[in-house]
């Protein structure tokens, strides 16, 4: 990669017709220094380097955040890299420090990207399965929503059910109020008739906390939903998590 700084790249906003040659020269010799020193990190063996790259990729690999977080690494780098350029054509002594953080945050980018995707230490590999893992279970947990629209006045005996399609093992309960309730609002889960567990949405709350379960289900069972107290409440929604 050139790291010669053109006229034609100049920012044709400024005025650039006081800088003498041994200028450019210093910042073209900032650039191929800075490069060096990032090219030289990129391929290091040091163990430290490994660590760090280590670390940055147990991170990036927590849950879901392991995209985000690349994306906004890639992002700062390209920022400082645009920064470092700008200030390069406008002052030798600032370019310094700057392409140093450009350097820098492609340093961290690549050394995760690096850690994830090639065959690395026992740590890298365990990283790696905890990533797999969370994204699978991320794609295969899945949803069945049951709805109570409307104003509610319990107590209600649910008569709707829900079949589902394949078996499955409901393992969390969401559930949501439009208006929330004055009193405590609470309701139960059904089971092709017996009662799988008793739930509450505190009152003057529009939602309640996830909570686990384990109840296992076949094509034949069924949910109902029955209501058994609230005052003032609309449009129930119940999630039941399922894989």
């Amino acid at each position: 990669m050139s790291t010669q700084v053109t006229p034609s790249r100049l920012d044709p906003t400024k005025d650039f017709s006081s800088l003498v040659p041994s200028a450019y020269a210093k910042a073209n010799a900032a650039f191929e220094a800075a490069n060096a020193a990032f090219g030289a990190a990129n391929n290091s063996t040091d163990v430290w380097v490994r660590i760090q790259a280590n670390n940055a990729y147990d991170t990036a690999n927590s849950g879901a955040t392991f995209a985000n977080a690349s994306f906004l690494v890639a992002n700062s780098a390209a920022s400082f890299a645009n920064g470092a350029f700008v200030t390069a054509n406008a002052s030798y002594d600032s370019q310094n420090t700057t392409a140093s953080f450009a350097n820098g945050a492609f340093d961290r980018a690549n050394a995760a990207y690096n850690a994830a995707n090639n065959t690395g230490s026992i740590t890298d590999s365990w990283a790696r399965l905890q990533a797999n893992a969370a994204y699978n279970a991320a794609n295969t947990s899945k949803y069945i929503t049951m709805n109570q629209p409307g104003s509610i006045t319990p107590p209600l005996t649910g008569t709707a059910r829900y079949y589902p399609k394949s078996n499955i093992t409901v393992s969390n309960v969401y559930a949501y109020l439009g208006t929330s309730s004055s009193t405590n609002f609470t309701f139960n889960l059904y089971k092709n008739g017996s009662n799988a567990g008793l739930f509450l949405v505190n009152s003057n709350a529009n939602i309640m906390s996830a909570v686990s379960c384990n109840i296992a289900m076949t094509t034949s069972d069924y949910f109902t939903i029955n209501i058994v107290s609230g005052t003032g409440a609309t449009d129930l929604k119940v999630d039941l998590q399922y894989s």
